[in-house]
């Protein structure tokens, strides 16, 4: 769904309600078994690259969308 100045607001808080509500719903269960896999001094590394798999991920989103929608 393209989001436009004319969107309604309703509609736009219902798509990021729904995101949000993905987005929770799948990464705290995801970092327990990340956390649990690993021993306990190695919680910071495991951490550490937890958190740059997800910020890689929510980084490389947009172009790589941007650009299947541009090749069609």
């Amino acid at each position: 769904m393209t989001t436009t100045m004319s969107t309604p607001f309703w509609l736009f808080a219902a798509n990021i309600a729904l995101l949000g509500l993905g987005n929770g719903s799948f990464q705290a269960p995801n970092n327990t078994i990340v956390m649990n896999a690993v021993e306990p001094k190695d919680l910071g590394v495991a951490g550490g690259m937890n958190a740059l798999a997800r910020n890689l991920g929510w980084s490389l989103e947009s172009p790589f969308q941007r650009q299947s929608y541009l090749l069609g």
